[in-house]
């Protein structure tokens, strides 16, 4: 399959343009009647997320209407959610993303979840916590955590109307393990510092408290495996799975195993997984999600 290029230029106006006469022909619900699909998303595809958010606001300016209407009215279905996460600001792409996840539940959506955060930084994680309170009020925390589960609907007067969040399941949301829950708050507390030089001594200790997890002398402390890797920079981890492979003659991710892993076992190996081998983790998780 083919991949969308970056142009060497950027002409804003020629872009509302196109995407103009590319949806000729939408009028009320005949939705994608006369709209260039494809045109549209050639255009879009090849322009960075800050340059689709100056087309959307250009595209006000220049013909009055929003361009998400536009773009709501032009597609259906997955394609239009799609579109719509494109055209958001990453934050709040990443909140609506966190939410619907949330409301599926299981495993496979916790593991989304982890894979989510653990690709952002601090600053990010902080961006997408404001995000998600203007959007949903309630915090990201509490909703993780079920002290405020209540789905609600978008607030009206924002760009985020047109996004037309899921109905909630029929069926019960999934109980999540309390050590899942405890890791995916700690990771979306955002405490993992950034641009820091590597402490051998620190790396090399923490590979052997996570040895002392596997080996009975610590067993079971799970506390001690998400302090390590939900406050240790990426650096600072990869340099402890390097110790604990020379110390220990094997990969950690041999330590949580594959075959007889519990549920939290399986959440940290995909959270190392996501660090060490992110493209490896995409294409096992959400292969499963689409």
């Amino acid at each position: 399959m083919g991949t969308l290029t970056l142009p060497p230029y950027f002409n804003l106006q020629e872009d509302c343009k196109d995407l103009r006469s590319s949806f000729k022909g939408i009028k009320g619900i005949n939705a994608g009647l006369g709209c260039n699909e494809k045109k549209v998303i050639e255009i879009l595809g090849r322009r960075t997320q800050a340059q689709r958010l100056e087309i959307a606001q250009a595209y006000q300016t220049v013909y009055g209407e929003s361009l998400h209407k536009r773009l709501k009215s032009a597609f259906s279905g997955k394609l239009e959610k799609c579109i719509l996460l494109w055209m958001m600001d990453s934050a709040e792409r990443d909140a609506i993303l966190m939410y619907e996840l949330m409301k599926v539940g299981g495993k496979k959506a916790d593991r989304a979840l982890i894979g989510l955060v653990c690709t952002r930084n601090s600053a990010q994680i902080y961006l997408i916590k404001q995000a998600y309170y203007t959007m949903f009020n309630q915090t990201l925390e509490n909703h993780i955590d079920g002290t405020d589960s209540t789905f609600v609907e978008f607030q009206t007067k924002k760009k985020w109307v047109f996004w037309r969040a899921s109905e909630p399941k029929v069926k019960e949301v999934p109980k999540r393990l309390v050590s899942i829950t405890k890791l995916l708050l700690a990771l979306v507390r955002g405490n993992r510092p950034e641009n820091v030089a590597v402490d051998r001594h620190i790396a090399l200790n923490d590979a052997h408290q996570l040895n002392k997890v596997f080996t009975g002398k610590l067993a079971g402390d799970e506390d001690t495996l998400i302090r390590i890797f939900c406050t240790r920079s990426a650096q600072q981890l990869t340099a402890t799975l390097n110790y604990y492979h020379q110390h220990y003659g094997h990969d950690f991710e041999q330590s949580l195993g594959r075959e007889n892993a519990g549920e939290f076992e399986q959440a940290l190996r995909y959270t190392v997984m996501c660090f060490r081998q992110p493209a490896k983790f995409y294409a096992e998780v959400f292969q499963h999600l689409v």
